[in-house]
């Protein structure tokens, strides 16, 4: 074997154990119900997934929010494409739901210095994308002081050795940009499986399309996979489509995309973005002006809205975002309500959404290094309603729930005293017992009042004709 094939052989096997890491390592010491946050970015040469280890000896949520800082629980936790939510046997951890019990199955035991046994636990995320996020952690016990969780949590994950390498195989990324025209044109290569382009802030659509190039059958396809600030696989990804795709409102950055066939290689790639403005949509080939509601000074109202079947849009202008939305009676699912102060939202692409609640509610502070602008931040807030609704903002609970009970500041809920109800305690309703008593009561009157008239009336109509006879 020559000199030179060793020296190769030699570079391949080093650059193969040398494998850069990255890693962030947090104490942490939580009561019960206490959040932990931090800052935390993840490289764009990533390779493999985050993976998150820590010990604990009570269940520990974990949240990884982007774009905005969660002013209340992590009930509220919530990023971008991902609804963190949180039931009686699931939370959900930074991209996926994970059991309570996940979080206690342990890898070994170790005892620490108050001879108790802690578990030690691997989570892996498998849908983190390269940008900044707060990452918090709750303990989700709700008992005394006793069940505080002090431990040390470890973010790891495996980094390409070059800065310019991307994804597991640590290949490198052809960037594409569009003209002045808002199009880019190029071929694919087998020597660059993977391609960018960067979306600017309130683009309204983008849309690619491959063909071929070659004398290939035409009924050779391919898969496109595009995903937003991530290496997209046929497993990961924002958008995909057979031979193009198109994506309205996308959330601005770079965009990766992998074109999938296994017959052909290369393919002639066009794409086009259309930006109408920031309170536009692009609809039916054109255009279209959004009819935008101001909140920003509805600092004591309540707005009453009826049902239109599409989306209602809003604006707040506040680097604090402070909105709610529920049902006048407050039984019913509020409307989904959707943000964003990049894009214009809706239930396909947003930064943070609220569902599924009676009040669907948003307590977000916007990232300063994200909203591009030294003014304060304009958040855009989407209502699908098929009912009607009421919707307030710069207040946690509407209309301070009319003095009438408590507000719960980390869902925008009243507790009504007893006797009321309603959204914001608008209404003072009797006990189901009282109103039974009452209508008994009131049947007993009724009675009394036309039964003694009555006994009155026969009684001497009997005496009249006795004194006949």
């Amino acid at each position: 074997m020559s000199s030179k094939l060793l020296i190769l052989l030699a570079f391949f096997v080093l650059n193969a154990l040398c494998k850069m890491s990255w890693g962030q390592r947090y104490t942490i010491s939580l009561a019960p119900g206490q959040i932990y946050s931090a800052y935390v970015t993840i490289p764009a040469n990533i390779q493999s997934n985050v993976t998150l280890t820590m010990g604990n000896q009570y269940p520990v949520a974990v949240c990884f929010q982007e774009f905005a800082m969660l002013n209340g629980d992590l009930t509220s936790c919530n990023g971008a494409y991902q609804v963190v939510a949180a039931a009686d046997t699931f939370v959900f951890v930074g991209d996926r739901f994970v059991s309570p019990k996940d979080l206690e199955n342990f890898d070994n035991v170790v005892l620490d210095n108050d001879n108790e046994a802690d578990t030690q636990s691997s989570v892996v995320f498998t849908t983190l994308r390269s940008v900044s996020y707060y990452v918090y952690f709750q303990n989700m016990e709700t008992g005394n002081s006793s069940y505080t969780v002090n431990t040390v949590a470890y973010l790891e994950a495996t980094l390409c050795n070059e800065d310019n390498e991307y994804g597991p195989l640590c290949s490198t990324v052809k960037d594409q940009y569009f003209n002045s025209s808002n199009s880019v044109e190029f071929y694919t290569s087998t020597y660059h499986p993977y391609y960018s382009v960067e979306i600017q802030k309130f683009t309204s659509e983008i849309m690619f399309m491959a063909s071929l190039w070659s004398d290939v059958a035409d009924s050779v396809d391919v898969t496109i996979y595009a995903r937003r600030s991530a290496i997209p696989s046929t497993t990961e990804y924002d958008v995909m489509g057979v031979n193009m795709f198109n994506l309205t409102n996308p959330l601005p950055g770079m965009w990766y995309m992998i074109f999938s066939n296994s017959e052909v290689d290369t393919y002639f790639v066009q794409g086009s973005a259309i930006n109408c403005g920031n309170y536009s949509i692009y609809s039916n080939g054109e255009c279209v002006s959004l009819n935008v509601t101001d909140l920003t000074y509805a600092y004591n109202n309540v707005t009453s809205e009826k049902a239109s079947n599409s989306y209602d849009y809003y604006i707040v202008s506040n680097n604090t975002l402070v909105l709610g939305v529920g049902t006048s009676a407050a039984t019913n699912i509020a409307p989904p309500i959707y943000t964003s102060y990049l894009s214009i939202p809706d239930n396909t692409t947003y930064m943070v959404a609220s569902t599924n609640q009676t009040v669907n509610f948003f307590s977000l502070t916007a990232i300063p290094s994200l909203t591009l602008s030294t003014e304060a931040t304009t958040w855009i807030i989407a209502v699908w309603s098929d009912e009607n609704y009421m919707i307030w903002a710069n207040q946690y609970c509407p209309k301070n729930c009319s003095s009438k009970g408590n507000c719960t500041e980390a869902n925008g809920t009243c507790i009504c005293n007893k006797g009321y109800k309603g959204l914001y305690c608008q209404t003072h309703g009797l006990p189901l017992i009282v109103i039974i008593l009452i209508a008994i009561g009131a049947a007993i009157i009724l009675a009394i009042v036309i039964g003694v008239p009555v006994a009155c009336y026969i009684r001497n109509s009997r005496k009249a004709n006795y004194e006949r006879v």
